[in-house]
C-alpha cells in the first residue's frame, strides 16, 4: 500500500499568510486585472502583419467552428485597432448559407474564399465605423463576395 504525504507549509508568527496554491492563483489573477493608477500598458503594437482600412488597422487572430443549436458555423475572430481602442469583432459564417452556395455554385468554397467573406465584411464594417462584438453574414453578402 502507498501512502502519499501531503506537507502544507503553515505561516510563523508575523509572517504573511502566504495561503497556499489559492493564493498564488489569486495573485497570478490580480496581475491581470489591471494596472496601477496613472500606468497606461499598450497591449498591441500593430506592425507590418495588420492591414489598413481607413483610420482603422485590423488583424486576423483566427477562425473557430462552433456547434451551435445544432448547426455549425465559422467564427473569424480579428482584431481592430480604431481611434486608439482596441477591440475583437467576430464574424459568423453560418455552415448551412456555404452548404447553399456550395450547392448554387457545384463547387466547395475554399478556406481562401471564406476569409475573403469575412475579411470583406470587417472591412465593410470598418468603413462604417461600427465595431459590433459579432456578426452573422448574410446569404446576400456570400453571393456578392463570390461574384467579385
Amino acid at each position: 500500500m502507498n501512502i502519499m504525504r501531503i506537507r502544507l507549509r503553515v505561516p510563523s508568527d508575523g509572517e504573511e499568510n502566504s495561503r497556499g496554491l489559492r493564493g498564488w492563483f489569486q495573485r497570478l489573477r490580480g496581475s491581470f486585472k489591471g494596472s496601477p493608477a496613472g500606468l497606461k500598458i499598450n497591449l498591441c503594437q500593430p506592425d507590418k502583419r495588420w492591414l489598413k482600412h481607413g483610420n482603422a488597422r485590423y488583424f486576423f487572430e483566427g477562425r473557430h467552428c462552433r456547434n451551435t443549436g445544432g448547426s455549425w458555423q465559422s467564427e473569424y475572430v480579428f482584431s481592430v485597432l480604431a481611434a486608439d481602442e482596441l477591440q475583437q469583432i467576430r464574424v459568423i459564417l453560418p455552415e448551412a448559407l456555404i452548404t447553399g452556395w456550395e450547392r448554387r455554385q457545384d463547387q466547395r468554397m475554399s478556406e481562401e474564399h471564406r476569409l475573403r467573406v469575412a475579411r470583406e465584411t470587417v472591412e465593410t464594417l470598418l468603413g462604417l465605423r461600427r465595431f459590433p462584438a459579432s456578426i452573422t453574414v448574410s446569404a446576400e453578402t456570400i453571393d456578392a463576395v463570390s461574384k467579385t
